[in-house]
C-alpha cells in the first residue's frame, strides 16, 4: 500500500463500517442487496439484518454485534478475525472522538467524510441520497460491457477517450460534449460492475472516477450542482476502494468548491479542512496546493483575512515544489491556475478589506492571464471575468467593460451558464456607468447575445 494512503486504510486501521461499504462495493452490491444476502445467509425473512441496519453499520452509528458479525463474514467472503479487529478499530475511533484531548477533527477520517457527505445530501443540500444507490436513479442503465479479450489496450483506448474530451470541453465549453461523456461515464461504470474479480478492475476502477470526474465538472459548469455532487459523491466510493487518499482527498476538496459556489460557506470549509486531513503531509504538492488555494478562498468568503492569506502562501510554496507527473484529474491545476484562484480570494476579501485586497487581486488575475493556455477557451472567461472586476474596484471603467465584452465572447462561444452567470453579475455592477462608451458597447454584445 502507498505510503500516503496507511495513514487512513492501513493494515489493522480500518474501522468496520468502512470495511463493509468496500467489500459490499467490490462484490457490487446495494446496502438492500446486501442485506438480503445476510438475511439469506440467517435463512429468515425477518429478525435479521435490513437495509437501515446496514446503513447504520457503514455510517458508524451502530458497530454489527459478533452474530451479524459471523453472518457478514460469510457474505462478504472474509474471515470473522478481520471484522472483528476492525470493530475493534470503530471502537477505538469512538472512544478517541469522545476523548476531551487528542481527538480527531470530525471528518478527519475518509468514513467520517462519507458520513458528512451524506448528512449534507439529507439535509436537502443537493439531493436526498447518495452513492451507488442514487446513482442508479442518476444514469439510465447500460448493456453489460464484458472485459475485452486486449482489456489493456480497451483501457489506453478508455483514458485516451477521457483526456480527448477534457481538451474538447477546455475549448468547445461544456454542452458540446455532455452527452458524449455521460455515454463514455456510463460504459465504463458498466465494464466495472461486470469485472468483478478480474486484475483489470483497479486500473477500470481509476479510470470510471477519472471520467466520473469530469462528467461531474461539466454538471457544475452547466450549473447543474446537485448531480456533480451525486457524481463526487459516487467517486468517493471509488476513490475508498481503490486506497487512493489523494483522489478522496481531491473529491472532497471538489465538493468544497462546489458548496462555496452555491454560497454555503461554512459547509465548504467542513470540507476543505477534511479534504486536507486526509491529504496529510504526504499527499502529492501539486494536490496540497490545490486544496490550499480552494480553501483560502472559502475563508476570503468567511472574511477570514489572516486564514485567507496562509492559505494563498501555502499553495504558492508547494506548487513551486511539485512535481511535474500528476493524476489525470489533476492535470488542469498549474502556476495560471493558483493565479487565478489566489485572484478570486483577494478579491472576495477585498469587499471588507479594502482597495489593497482589489489591487492585488487584479495583479494575479494578470498573472493568471498572462500565462493561461490558448486551448483553454472557456476558463479563460473566469480570469477576464476577475480581471474586469479588479479594474472595477479600482473605478477603471472602460478597462471593466472592456475585459467583460471578451468574456462575453468566450461565454457564447463556450455556452458557459456558470462564467454567463458571473457576467451578468458584473454587468450589475457596471449599471450606474451604462452610458460610457465601453460600457455601451458591453450592453449592446450582450443584448445581441439575447
Amino acid at each position: 500500500m502507498p505510503a500516503a494512503t496507511a495513514s487512513w486504510l492501513g493494515e489493522g486501521e480500518e474501522v468496520i463500517g468502512d470495511l463493509i461499504a468496500r467489500l459490499r462495493m467490490r462484490l457490487g452490491k446495494s446496502q438492500y442487496g446486501l442485506a438480503d444476502a445476510l438475511r439469506q445467509e440467517a435463512h429468515r425473512e425477518s429478525g435479521s439484518p435490513d437495509r437501515v441496519l446496514v446503513h447504520r453499520w457503514e455510517t458508524g452509528q451502530r458497530i454489527p454485534t459478533p452474530y451479524s458479525r459471523r453472518l457478514l463474514a460469510a457474505v462478504l467472503g472474509v474471515p470473522v478475525g478481520v471484522l472483528d479487529r476492525a470493530a475493534a478499530a470503530a471502537r477505538a475511533q469512538r472512544a478517541a472522538q469522545r476523548a476531551p484531548a487528542g481527538a480527531a477533527p470530525a471528518g478527519g477520517s475518509v468514513g467520517n467524510v462519507a458520513v458528512m457527505w451524506d448528512d449534507l445530501m439529507r439535509r436537502r443540500v443537493f439531493l436526498y441520497s447518495s452513492g451507488v444507490a442514487a446513482l442508479g436513479a442518476l444514469i439510465p442503465p447500460y448493456p453489460a460491457v464484458p472485459v475485452p479479450p486486449d482489456a489493456a489496450g480497451a483501457l489506453g483506448a478508455c483514458a485516451d477517450l477521457t483526456a480527448g474530451y477534457r481538451r474538447l470541453e477546455g475549448i468547445l465549453g461544456p454542452g458540446a460534449v455532455y452527452a458524449q461523456v455521460a455515454g463514455h461515464q456510463r460504459f465504463l461504470a458498466s465494464w466495472l460492475t461486470q469485472a468483478r474479480g478480474q486484475a483489470v478492475r483497479p486500473q477500470l476502477a481509476a479510470l470510471t472516477a477519472d471520467a466520473s470526474i469530469l462528467l461531474a465538472w461539466l454538471a457544475f459548469d452547466l450549473d447543474k450542482p446537485d448531480r456533480a455532487a451525486l457524481l463526487y459523491r459516487q467517486c468517493f466510493d471509488l476513490a475508498r476502494d481503490l486506497q487512493d487518499a489523494d483522489l478522496a482527498a481531491f473529491l472532497a476538496g471538489r465538493l468544497s468548491r462546489t458548496l462555496s459556489e452555491a454560497g454555503r460557506h461554512h459547509d465548504a470549509l467542513d470540507f476543505a479542512r477534511a479534504a486536507a486531513h486526509i491529504a496529510g503531509d504526504r499527499a502529492l504538492p501539486q494536490l496540497r496546493s490545490w486544496l490550499a488555494v480552494t480553501r483560502a478562498y472559502v475563508h476570503a468568503c468567511l472574511g477570514d483575512e489572516r486564514s485567507c492569506r496562509t492559505d494563498l502562501d501555502t499553495a504558492a510554496g508547494l506548487l513551486a515544489a511539485a512535481a511535474q507527473q500528476t493524476p489525470a484529474y489533476l492535470a488542469f491545476y498549474s502556476a495560471p491556475y493558483q493565479h487565478k484562484w489566489a485572484s478570486h480570494a483577494l478579491l472576495a476579501l477585498a469587499a471588507r478589506h479594502g482597495p489593497a485586497a482589489s489591487a492585488q487581486g487584479g495583479a494575479e488575475a494578470d498573472r493568471a492571464l498572462a500565462s493561461w493556455s490558448p486551448a483553454d477557451v472557456r476558463e479563460s472567461g473566469e480570469v477576464l471575468v476577475a480581471a474586469a472586476r479588479a479594474r472595477l474596484a479600482q473605478h477603471e471603467i472602460g478597462e471593466a467593460a472592456r475585459l467583460a465584452t471578451q468574456a462575453h465572447t468566450i461565454a457564447e462561444t463556450t455556452s458557459s451558464p456558470r462564467i454567463t452567470r458571473y457576467l451578468t453579475g458584473l454587468w450589475q455592477q457596471l449599471q450606474p456607468w451604462q452610458h460610457t462608451p465601453e460600457v455601451t458597447e458591453l450592453r449592446e454584445r450582450m443584448q445581441q447575445g439575447h
